[in-house]
Formats: structure tokens, sequence, C-alpha cells
């Protein structure tokens, strides 16, 4: 994926965890997970715990999403799931 502004990822056989230390913009291949048709796009908030749904998209190309705060202090996780 990517590894640019202290961007983190972790992935196993059916998810994808992308962490933003400061709530960066981020641009991710949705290809990553071969098996998948669908994926569902989710934002976690690490100091709630608060997991908010994005949408569901297909398996192909990239996605651009911005967090839903930015700055320091705003981390944020993006969780692709294959659904």
């Amino acid at each position: 994926m990517l590894g640019y502004y202290g961007l983190i990822q972790t992935q196993g056989i059916n998810y994808v965890f992308v962490y933003l230390p400061n709530g960066n913009n981020i641009d991710i291949s949705l290809e990553t997970l071969p098996k998948a048709k669908r994926l569902k796009l989710y934002w976690f908030d690490p100091r709630t715990g608060k997991k908010t749904y994005i949408r569901r998209v297909p398996a192909k190309g990239k996605f651009t999403t911005k967090a839903p705060t930015t700055g320091y202090g705003c981390d944020w996780i993006l969780i692709v799931e294959q659904s």
C-alpha cells in the first residue's frame, strides 16, 4: 500500500488496517486482497473506540479519502474488509 507520512499498514487474509498518525489524506489500492470482489471501508477512531462506516466498493482501482479530522493528535485507522 503506502509507506509515507508515517503511515503504517498491516494486512490479513480478509482485511487491511492503515494507521494514519495525523489524519492525513490517503490513496490506497483496492486490489491488495486478492480474493475479494467487494470491500467495506470504515474509519476507526482509536481515541474513542468508535467505528464509522464509509462505503462498500468494488475491489478494483484506487480509493482516495481524507480522515474525519487532521493534525497533531488526530490519529485514525482506515479499515478495509472483504465483504
